[in-house]
């Protein structure tokens, strides 16, 4: 978990990298927003998950998970308990919908998302999807702490040359969405939380770096 601050003459933002899953991040964020008092809140997630979040904290529902994700999460339980939807997300829109304050999505919509996936999976692709599962069951990744576990946990992910395009897509779309609604908002105080695998880009679209 990491937490970083930008400043731009009077406005302020607070930008949460967690790790997805594990609920001592969850928990970090809840201390965080309760201290920081946001206006603004922003997620590295779609609109359309943002909405699909906040149908789940009123009504919860049994998520389906990906093979990935189980093997993720498995490996991710080393560091402590874990759950699904990640809590450094199902905390903050408990925040925002007690505190009456607007969620906004960062990441690319579920329409974009499903026609770059089209294109990028051909027939070629899904094998190279299919084999790297078995691989990852078998792969000795760095596990001294989460952080160092979920960047190498991408770096072999992005090894599949559509996994590495899509992830690279979100990236992108996340850090230039931040960086706008940061600039062109109006309000004083902004936070956001995203998962900590993309850190790198988004300091650099920030400038941080």
């Amino acid at each position: 978990m990491e937490f970083i601050e930008i400043r731009s003459k009077e406005k302020l933002m607070l930008v949460c990298f967690g790790i997805k899953g594990l609920v001592s991040d969850g928990n970090a964020v809840k201390e965080k927003l309760d201290s920081f008092k946001p206006e603004v809140i922003m997620m590295g997630i779609s609109p359309e998950e943002v909405e699909g979040l906040k149908n789940f904290v009123d009504d919860p529902f049994e998520i389906d998970m990906s093979d990935y994700e189980l093997i993720y999460g498995t490996l991710l339980s080393q560091f402590g308990p874990v759950e699904v939807p990640p809590p450094i997300f199902t905390q903050t829109i408990i925040y925002a919908k007690e505190n009456n304050i607007p969620v906004i999505g960062l990441d690319v919509d579920e329409e974009t998302f499903g026609t770059r996936y089209e294109e990028e999976y051909t027939v070629s692709q899904m094998v190279g999807y299919i084999t790297k599962k078995r691989k990852l069951k078998k792969r000795n990744f760095d596990m001294e702490s989460p952080e160092k576990f979920v960047m190498q946990w991408r770096a072999e992910i992005e090894k599949t040359r559509a996994m590495g395009n899509m992830e690279k897509m979100r990236e992108e779309a996340i850090s230039e969405n931040l960086n706008k609604m940061f600039k062109e908002g109006t309000e004083r105080k902004y936070f956001a939380i995203i998962e900590y695998e993309f850190n790198n880009e988004v300091k650099r679209k920030t400038n941080y770096v």
